[in-house]
C-alpha cells in the first residue's frame, strides 16, 4: 500500500479547458439568438393582439351607435322606416364579408399581419446575420435586442426609400 495521493486534475479543475469553452461559445450564441428571437415573436404576438382589440373597441363604436339608435326607436315606439333601413344596411355592411364595413376591417388586419411578417422576418436576418458576422464577447441580452432592433430599423429605413425612389 502506498501513502501516495492521486494526481491533481490538470486545467481548470475539472470545469472544462479553454478548447472546451471555445467550442460552447458558438452553441451559446445560437442559443441567446434563439431566446431574443422566440422573445421576438412573443412581443410581435402580444403587439397584434393589442393591435386587435384596439380595432374591436373602435370597431365597437359603430355597434353601440345602432344599438342606441335601435333602443331609441323602441323606447319611443315609433317606426322610422329610413333610419331603421339605414341601420339594417350599416349592420349588413359588418357581417357580410363583402360588406363595406367588413371589408375595411379586413384590409386593417391584412395590412397589421403584413407588417409583422415583415418585421419577424427582418428579426430573424438580423439576428442571424449577428450569428454569422459573431456577437462581440460579454454583450447582455439588452444589448443584443437593442442591436438586433436597430439592424431591424436601418433595414425598414433602406425598404422605404427604395419605394420612394421607385414611386419617382
Amino acid at each position: 500500500m502506498s501513502d501516495e495521493m492521486p494526481p491533481a486534475p490538470h486545467g481548470d479543475g475539472g470545469h472544462g479547458t479553454h478548447d472546451e469553452k471555445a467550442a460552447r461559445e458558438p452553441l451559446n450564441k445560437l442559443k441567446m439568438a434563439a431566446w431574443f428571437f422566440l422573445g421576438t415573436l412573443a412581443t410581435s404576438l402580444l403587439m397584434g393582439v393589442l393591435y386587435l382589440v384596439v380595432a374591436t373597441w373602435e370597431n365597437s363604436h359603430e355597434a353601440n351607435d345602432t344599438t342606441q339608435a335601435i333602443r331609441d326607436t323602441q323606447k319611443t315606439n315609433t317606426a322610422n322606416a329610413q333610419k331603421t333601413t339605414k341601420l339594417l344596411h350599416l349592420v349588413k355592411s359588418c357581417v357580410t364579408p363583402d360588406g363595406k364595413c367588413a371589408k375595411r376591417s379586413a384590409k386593417s388586419q391584412a395590412g397589421f399581419a403584413g407588417a409583422l411578417n415583415q418585421y419577424n422576418v427582418l428579426s430573424a436576418s438580423c439576428a442571424a446575420k449577428l450569428i454569422i458576422t459573431g456577437v462581440p464577447p460579454g454583450v447582455s441580452q439588452d444589448q443584443l435586442t437593442r442591436m438586433i432592433t436597430r439592424c431591424v430599423v436601418v433595414q425598414l429605413a433602406h425598404a422605404k426609400k427604395a419605394i420612394q425612389d421607385q414611386r419617382n
